[in-house]
């Protein structure tokens, strides 16, 4: 290069500048443009490959998934079974009489039940039964008359418990701690039943 006249030289200069801004311009223009490209798109590839091992995962629990979805109906069946059919207020009278039987309490007075929509949930799908039940015991066996009942009967729950001394409303009933009770109990109805 040193042989080279002064001009020539600097046209060879000037074609490796420009041949370097040309190269730099492609590498930072395209080339940049491409790498943002691929980095993306790997990105992409890896939140795809989570939804598909997400996927698989679903698939591998798909059996487990039927078999407790199978043991909820066989659960929600025997519920249902358990519930009130028919005749309703025979169905309260009978179920109370033959759960009771195991208390210390008395339940002389059991209220036609009202019947209409469930209120625990919006939407929900079964239909709803409440009637007042009053009567007379110790507070110890009623508590474990109220406890037992909700547990026995899920679909079932005590409201509106009001408790007051028995020998205020007339007589020696069995001492000061018998208590009169009145309360409201609401339990749903298996669907379609009559």
């Amino acid at each position: 290069m040193n042989k080279l006249p002064k001009e020539k030289k600097q046209n060879v200069i000037l074609v490796t500048l420009v041949t370097l801004s040309v190269a730099a311009g492609w590498w930072f223009g395209a080339l940049a443009w491409q790498r943002d490209h691929l980095h993306k798109a790997e990105r992409q590839l890896k939140e795809k490959e989570g939804t598909l091992i997400s996927m698989t995962n679903t698939l591998a629990r798909a059996a487990n998934l039927e078999a407790e979805l199978v043991r909820a109906e066989d659960t929600l069946a025997a519920l249902e079974a358990q519930m009130a059919s028919g005749d309703i207020f025979s169905w309260a009278v009978n179920t109370l009489r033959e759960f009771r039987q195991n208390y210390k309490i008395e339940m002389p007075q059991v209220a036609q039940p009202v019947i209409g929509p469930a209120t625990l949930l919006p939407k929900f799908p079964y239909r709803q039964a409440a009637l007042t039940v009053s009567g007379t015991g110790h507070f110890h066996d009623l508590g474990l008359f109220i406890a037992d009942f909700e547990n026995r009967f899920p679909f079932a729950r005590i409201n509106n418990l009001e408790l007051k001394p028995a020998a205020s409303i007339g007589g020696d009933l069995g001492g000061p701690e018998r208590l009169a009770f009145t309360m409201d109990i609401i339990f749903l109805i298996k669907p379609n039943a009559s």
